[in-house]
């Protein structure tokens, strides 16, 4: 790192040296504010270790300050960065900054993505702190989450909170192909951010198997195996129930759901010597089980 300017000088200085700054990554401290740019673009500005709006910075500055430019690698500003905020900020900026598009609307998001998954990162120009993300399938959005200075939002809040912005700033976006994998991890991450279903019943039933279950049992009445805790129990191989609080929730086996398929179940397990796995389930692998509609049992 190297501090390449020094002076001072008022609020248009300030301007004028950051216009003059070509290919410039480092950052320029003003008092208790920094601004921080990866090839000439400004990526974050401080006030006292806070993400604010540049404006904001410019507010709190007095009538002449010092003005330092400090040029520096990638991965130097990288690591600086990471101290300041915790995070790697960097990441969204390196990956997708080639396939980085001007948005004056959200509906012009959709010239951007075709069929697939997309990770759309949004940047307001007014509000450079902020970040929004959106997730589409197949053009549809699936995920949403905003971060503000003070506060995430999740689900329909951000979304509704990133067509709000929309309305009074212009939008840098970064879209990216991402594979279903990468959705999963979102999912996992912010599951209050989750807009429309993510998973097929199977390939939720399938994520939840891969831990292996808990304990297998044999021979046992069904009642008796219902759990406290919320519980995926697989019967035979085949047939599903889950339960909680000692009752069960949901059911499915083959074409049979909800109602008609525990009392399908019961009934197999009446008459039969079993072998019943029991698989734990999180709070949010339970929640999802909810998107399911027609295998929740009524009452």
């Amino acid at each position: 790192m190297e501090k390449i300017y020094s002076k001072l000088g008022k609020l248009p200085d300030l301007k004028r040296v950051a216009d003059f700054l070509q290919d410039f990554t480092g950052f320029i401290k003003v008092e208790e504010g920094m601004l921080f740019y990866l090839d000439s673009k400004l990526i974050v500005s401080l006030w006292r270790e806070d993400p604010v709006d540049i404006r904001d910075v410019f507010k709190r500055l007095p009538e002449e300050f010092l003005i330092e430019v400090y040029q520096c690698s990638r991965e130097e500003l990288r690591e600086i960065l990471k101290e300041k905020l915790g995070e790697d900020i960097l990441r969204v900026e390196e990956e997708t900054l080639l396939r980085c598009v001007p948005l004056d609307s959200y509906n012009s998001i959709y010239y951007h993505i075709e069929e697939g998954y997309y990770e759309v990162v949004l940047i307001p120009k007014r509000f450079s702190s902020d970040r929004g993300v959106i997730v589409f399938k197949d053009r549809e959005e699936i995920l949403a989450v905003y971060h503000s200075r003070d506060k995430t939002l999740e689900g329909v809040r951000a979304l509704g909170k990133i067509r709000a912005v929309f309305a009074v700033s212009e939008m840098r976006g970064f879209i990216r192909e991402i594979s279903k994998e990468e959705v999963e991890e979102y999912s996992r991450k912010y599951p209050r951010g989750v807009l429309k279903r993510i998973l097929s019943l199977e390939e939720l039933i399938e994520r939840i198997k891969s831990k292996g279950p808990s304990k297998v049992i044999h021979n046992d009445s069904l009642m008796d195996v219902l759990s406290e805790e919320p519980s995926l129990l697989e019967i035979d191989g085949k047939m599903y129930i889950v339960s909680k609080d000692g009752k069960a929730v949901y059911a499915f086996f083959d074409k049979y759901r909800g109602g008609k398929a525990y009392r399908y179940i019961k009934n197999y397990c009446l008459f039969r010597d079993v072998e019943i796995r029991v698989y734990p389930l999180t709070r949010e692998e339970f929640r999802m089980f909810r998107e399911f509609k027609d295998i929740k049992l009524s009452g």
